[in-house]
């Protein structure tokens, strides 16, 4: 129940959208603690609930969905260092548009480790998965869902930053 609380109440602050952590040209050091603060209590609450979906009960917060980007560098954020650029998580519209930002090193160890929940809901909604008799999903199949989902875990260990592993 208060898992719905948290993403009813980050829904309607728009939490899952970029312009959400806009900052004014002004920005006082505080306004920048708050907006990181916040983005990184959007992706908590949207890769625990990533995690606790199933097949039968699909993610509040659609990829297709969010613009939001990754948090910052932990040692930016207690200076209140605004960053260059920022990691998208796979699959979401900015990542999409330029997947560059996906596999960066410069990434975070809170992005790498939402990127794996994000992985980690996958499997455990396909696992879940049963197949109706039209249309089974062997795992040998190339093409299929298991091994689309297999190559994307490979190469996404594969760009994990050395720090991070």
């Amino acid at each position: 129940m208060n898992m719905s609380v948290a993403v009813r109440m980050a829904t309607l602050l728009r939490l899952h959208l970029e312009e959400t952590y806009a900052l004014p040209p002004d920005v006082q050091p505080e306004q920048v603690v708050q907006a990181e603060s916040t983005r990184r209590t959007f992706w908590m609450i949207q890769s625990q609930e990533s995690l606790h979906s199933g097949h039968s009960t699909p993610t509040s917060f659609p990829l297709v969905a969010i613009t939001a980007l990754l948090p910052c560098q932990e040692s930016d954020f207690p200076f209140r260092v605004i960053p260059d650029e920022r990691a998208a998580l796979p699959d979401t519209p900015l990542a999409l548009a330029s997947p560059r930002l996906v596999g960066g090193p410069g990434r975070c160890l809170f992005a790498t480790l939402v990127q794996a929940h994000d992985l980690w809901g996958k499997v455990a909604r396909q696992a879940g998965h049963q197949a109706d008799s039209l249309a089974v999903e062997y795992p040998w199949r190339p093409q299929g869902q298991h091994a689309t989902l297999a190559e994307g875990l490979k190469g996404w260990e594969a760009k994990i930053p050395p720090k991070h592993k």
